[in-house]
């Protein structure tokens, strides 16, 4: 896909419609602009706390933990109790 984009005040570029909404990107969504040359990439940034609670969460559900039961299990490994 190619989309035309426009540089405006201050150096904002707006992404398209469509583009945004697909992909699900919002107001502050952090992006890495990647100059190879004169080409220009702009990819997506999964701030890392995101990326790993996400992970956590899936392997949670797929596990069948429910929330009460891991943070009832981390409480008591803090204190030095087996769960």
């Amino acid at each position: 896909m190619r989309f035309a984009v426009q540089l405006r005040e201050h150096g904002v570029l707006t992404l398209p419609q469509g583009l945004r909404r697909r992909y699900r990107y919002g107001p502050g969504d952090f992006f890495s602009l990647i100059d190879l040359d004169g080409v220009m990439v702009l990819v997506p940034k999964v701030p890392s706390v995101a990326k790993l609670a996400s992970e956590i969460e899936i392997i949670r559900q797929g596990a069948g933990v429910s929330v009460d039961a891991l943070l009832q299990a981390a409480r008591e490994d803090r204190h030095g109790r087996a769960p």
